[in-house]
C-alpha cells in the first residue's frame, strides 16, 4: 500500500471518531507501520488504535507534538477497547471474578448486553436473577505499573466529575454451563 496522507506523521495531533461512542477523541500518531497503518495513541488511554492513513475516522490537526507520548496513570474515562467486548452496543467488562460491569446507564441495554455476553463466559442467562443488576457510578484508574493494560475501578458518586454511570451484575449464582 502507498502512503496517501502527507499530514499523517508521527507526533501529529489527531482526533479519532470512535465508531461505538460516536465522539471525537484526541490523540497523537505514535508511529506508522506497513506504509499506511497509523498507530494512534489516544489521550488518557494505554491502548493504541490502528487506522489507515485514509480512514475517515482520523482527522489530522494543524499542531504537532514532539517526543514520546506519555503513558497515563490515574483516573480516566474508558473506551470500549479497554473492556472485554461490546455487546448490543454496550461495552462489557468482567470484574471481581465473574461479575459484569456494563458501560451504560440504560437498564434494558445492560440486560441485552449481559444476556449476549454471559454464554461466552459459560453462564446461562436464563438462570440470572436480574433483580441483582444495579445502576452504579464507577471511577476508573490506570495503575502506576506502566507495563500493564489492566485498570481498576472503584464505586463513585454522581457528583464526582470522573464517575461514569454503569450497571453492575454480580456473578450469577448458578454454576457455569458445561
Amino acid at each position: 500500500m502507498t502512503f496517501s496522507n502527507p499530514q499523517a506523521i508521527p507526533g501529529r495531533r489527531v482526533t479519532f471518531r470512535h465508531p461505538v461512542l460516536d465522539v471525537d477523541l484526541p490523540g497523537t500518531i505514535a508511529r506508522i507501520e506497513e506504509g499506511n497503518l497509523l498507530r494512534v495513541h489516544l489521550d488518557g488511554h494505554r491502548r493504541v488504535i490502528t487506522e489507515t492513513d485514509t480512514s475517515e475516522r482520523i482527522t489530522c490537526l494543524e499542531t504537532e507534538t514532539i517526543g514520546e507520548v506519555p503513558v497515563p496513570v490515574g483516573r480516566f474515562r474508558p473506551i470500549p477497547e479497554e473492556f472485554n467486548g461490546v455487546r448490543a452496543g454496550v461495552p462489557v467488562a468482567v470484574v471481581d471474578g465473574n461479575s459484569l460491569l456494563l458501560l451504560t446507564n440504560d437498564e434494558e441495554a445492560a440486560v441485552a448486553a449481559a444476556t449476549s455476553f454471559l454464554p461466552d463466559m459459560g453462564f446461562d442467562p436464563a438462570t440470572v436473577d436480574w433483580t441483582t443488576l444495579e445502576p452504579r457510578w464507577a471511577v476508573f484508574d490506570w495503575p502506576e505499573d506502566l507495563t500493564t493494560f489492566a485498570w481498576t475501578h472503584t464505586w463513585g458518586v454522581e457528583t464526582d466529575d470522573q464517575a461514569i454511570p454503569v450497571h453492575y451484575l454480580p456473578e450469577p449464582p448458578s454454576a457455569p454451563v458445561a
